[in-house]
């Protein structure tokens, strides 16, 4: 892939009329050796003339790389239309200076013929590998639709360059107090993976990604979290809003996940958060050292929806045995409104020692506020409140295996036990079987000890 560059004595004629240095730089105009600075140092750019900022930004770029870490790329406040640009190895920051203050819009124009020729996402502002901090700023769509897929793509690695040894494949990234706006087109804010579109024997990916303080209005997926082996990923304090399908966090197999004091409101027939260990012919199959989602603190908002959380282990459902666990889930304290009428507060299919705990459901379901498919097995349903639930047929629809139900002392709360090996205590079992004796176990936190266990060398 064509990397980017530039003459020096180019960029300062450009920088004399788009942009400023500040403060950190330390420029020796008289000497003929490059220009010098301190850590941290920063380069401004302004909104041009012209209608088109592109190339601003990546000069801007280019040359903050060359001051080393730490360097930040800053935008005043204004309009910025740009077409696609790529930042490789980029260590610094990106920052404009507020939510619809500084607002980067994709031109209207762009072609993205070569992409799908190259075999990788048409993306507006794409980061491969490096350590990135992307703040203050909105994104906002025209008129019209975009060949570009998503406003902001992290990848620690591309398909025009596949790294060739396993420490080459990383990114770690923050975004903070951003503002995405689309009318589904892009279709999706933030993509975390490998750059391609589609391709077998792929390398997964190494990703450390922090998403704070921004809001989403629009899209079909929020963000997506792909194929991840390592890292933590944290989606917290965000607003989801006017979004099909919020979270898609889609065959990952190592690394923490951490959904926390988020807002969803679901569009119709929409989804919250999607955990999916389907197992695609993607990616070279590998066993997982253990990956661990923990959901808490957040609330949904239904809209005659699919349902507020899907959790779905289907590399189970596929006949592929991970001894060490691919899928372990926590969810807890979370509200889940379904007073726009739900088919399913929570769907679990496939999901071994989820732990669901001490959450809020309230409004109706056409199912269950808490629905466990056949395939899940030895999971805990702890201190559940649904005494608010109204018009549904049960409160929890039990058809998995060796699993624990305690209820929340509410005497109207019901479950359908069609599994076998079930214990239930505290609420009414409907057309179910009798409780075998099963001691009640905290999965989530047993396994999670088991999974660092594994980790060390």
């Amino acid at each position: 892939m064509k990397k980017l560059s530039c003459l020096f004595s180019f960029l300062l004629v450009l920088f004399l009329y788009t942009c400023s240095y500040d403060e950190g730089l330390i420029p020796d105009l008289t000497a003929d050796s490059d220009l010098k600075c301190a850590s941290g140092a920063v380069i401004t750019v302004k909104p041009g003339n012209t209608g088109n900022d592109t190339q601003a930004l990546i000069n801007a770029f280019v040359w903050a790389k060359g001051q080393g870490p730490g360097s930040m790329v800053r935008l005043t406040e204004g309009e910025y239309h740009i077409g696609p640009i790529e930042v490789d190895d980029f260590h610094g920051s990106f920052m404009g200076a507020g939510k619809g203050k500084t607002v980067i819009i994709p031109l209207s124009d762009i072609i993205c013929d070569h992409y799908w020729a190259d075999n990788i996402v048409p993306e507006l502002l794409k980061f491969l590998r490096g350590d990135v901090k992307v703040a203050k700023m909105t994104f906002r769509y025209l008129e019209g639709n975009t060949c570009i897929w998503d406003y902001l793509g992290f990848h620690d690695w591309a398909f025009t360059e596949l790294p060739d040894i396993e420490e080459n494949r990383h990114i770690r990234a923050m975004v903070d107090q951003v503002e995405f706006i689309s009318n589904y087109s892009p279709f999706m804010a933030i993509c975390v993976s490998g750059d391609f579109i589609w391709a077998d024997n792929l390398p997964y990916s190494k990703a450390a990604i922090t998403v704070t303080n921004c809001s989403f209005d629009g899209f079909f997926n929020a963000l997506q979290n792909l194929a991840i082996d390592a890292g933590d990923f944290v989606f917290s304090k965000n607003q989801v809003t006017n979004t099909f399908q919020a979270l898609w966090l889609q065959n990952n197999i190592g690394g923490r996940t951490t959904i926390a004091n988020n807002r969803f409101n679901l569009v119709e027939g929409g989804s919250g958060i999607e955990v999916d260990n389907l197992v695609w012919d993607l990616f070279t199959h590998v066993t997982s050292n253990g990956c661990s989602y923990e959901i808490t603190g957040n609330s949904f908002y239904i809209n005659n929806s699919t349902h507020t959380i899907g959790i779905n282990d289907a590399r189970k459902f596929q006949g592929i045995i991970d001894n060490k666990n691919p899928l372990l889930v926590l969810v807890r304290n979370n509200l889940f409104d379904l007073r726009g009428i739900a088919q399913d507060g929570i769907y679990i299919n496939a999901s071994n020692d989820a732990v669901i705990r001490n959450n809020k459901f309230i409004g109706q379901a056409t199912r269950a506020g808490l629905y466990l498919d056949a395939l899940t097995d030895n999971c805990l349903m702890l201190g559940n409140n649904f005494s608010t639930m109204v018009n549904t047929p049960y409160h929890i629809v039990l058809l998995g295996n060796h699993c624990t139900v305690v209820g929340c002392n509410y005497k109207g709360e019901n479950v359908l036990d069609l599994g076998t090996d079930n214990v239930i205590t505290g609420a009414k079992v409907v057309h179910g079987y009798s409780s075998v004796g099963k001691s009640m176990v905290d999965n989530f936190n047993i396994m999670k000890e088991n999974m660092m266990k594994l980790r060390k060398p």
